[in-house]
């Protein structure tokens, strides 16, 4: 029995030492009113700035949604303009379309034009290659387009130069000394055949100017430059060259210019003489061997001769340089059909 309350009392404090010591530790572990307060308005402050944020979100929120809404609106007047131009586009093309068809019917119809004049073309009488060759017989054919140009007839074509600033529209040109870089002083065929290149001197040919000539009445136009710059002209309303069987016999008349007339006197009706075919009248030698070049020389050889010898300078002029009533720069012969 002693020993049942000794046990018991042994258990009652155990138990009350571990109760006492709980009761120490809730003791210890409990905060002080005051730290409690202290707590409360820490909180209180945390959650005071808690609200600060968000209503501060809150209003960036908001004006993200105003931009959101504003971007929204540009998009939709963006999308009613696209639109707008969509439609006038498909308008414009609708329209495009329309004329497209108006100009294939307009083309279709004249096609259909063109037909029928290609084939009253050919249903034509008229010989195109003939055309070709009488609309191209001479420089009239070229109007005021000068240069060099293809002339054909009579199964005959040949190049010419073409000159419509000298004497208008129309002429061609025959001879040229206006540079000295080609030797005049040549044979009786390469005078028949003609010499030179058209942007310098050169001389056309006797057997072509006889065609030219020989074909229709034909004027003629000399244009000539002294060294003092003074120039003038000699123009002849009928020039032809005979054939070559004829030894290229000149034939001149009706003269009129600002020069003096002394070639219808002294060369015309003169055959043409070079340094191997003597028809001049000199009866004391050939004219061309004494003047370095062919001309339609009589008995005085230096009238009136564009063919001679080319002097650059005045200074230098000799006798047997070109002369038309004095010194000569330089020279041109035009031929052009006469209007009769």
């Amino acid at each position: 029995m002693l020993d049942l309350f000794k046990s018991t009392s042994v258990q009652q404090s155990s138990v009350i030492n571990e109760m006492s010591n709980k009761l120490k530790t809730y003791t210890t572990s409990q905060k002080s009113p005051q730290s409690c307060a202290r707590d409360v308005i820490s909180k209180q402050h945390q959650i005071d700035s808690d609200a600060i944020k968000l209503k501060e979100l809150n209003y960036q929120l908001e004006e993200h949604n105003k931009i959101i809404e504003q971007k929204d609106q540009q998009i939709s007047n963006l999308q009613n303009t696209l639109q707008r131009q969509i439609d006038s586009d498909a308008i414009k093309l609708q329209e495009y379309n329309m004329q497209l068809e108006e100009h294939k019917k307009t083309i279709s119809h004249q096609n259909q034009q063109l037909y029928k004049l290609q084939n009253n073309v050919i249903k034509s009488d008229v010989k195109w290659e003939n055309l070709s060759e009488i609309t191209k017989i001479d420089c009239s054919a070229f109007g005021d387009v000068a240069g060099v140009h293809k002339i054909s007839f009579s199964n005959y074509t040949f190049d010419v130069l073409c000159d419509s600033e000298t004497a208008g529209p129309g002429w061609t040109v025959i001879q040229q000394r206006i540079r000295g870089n080609e030797n005049f002083h040549r044979n009786w065929t390469t005078y028949r055949e003609g010499f030179g290149s058209f942007d310098g001197d050169f001389f056309l040919g006797l057997d072509k100017v006889h065609r030219l000539t020989s074909s229709k009445p034909y004027e003629l136009y000399i244009h000539l430059e002294h060294f003092n710059g003074q120039t003038e002209y000699a123009r002849y309303q009928q020039f032809e060259i005979a054939a070559e069987r004829d030894e290229y016999q000149l034939s001149i008349n009706g003269f009129s210019g600002d020069s003096r007339d002394t070639m219808s006197y002294f060369n015309n009706h003169q055959k043409f003489t070079t340094y191997d075919r003597d028809n001049d009248n000199w009866i004391n030698g050939n004219c061309a061997l004494q003047y370095y070049g062919g001309w339609w020389y009589n008995n005085a050889c230096i009238w009136h001769n564009l063919n001679a010898k080319y002097y650059k300078s005045y200074h230098n002029w000799r006798d047997d340089g070109l002369y038309w009533n004095g010194a000569v720069k330089s020279a041109k012969m035009l031929i052009r059909p006469a209007i009769i």
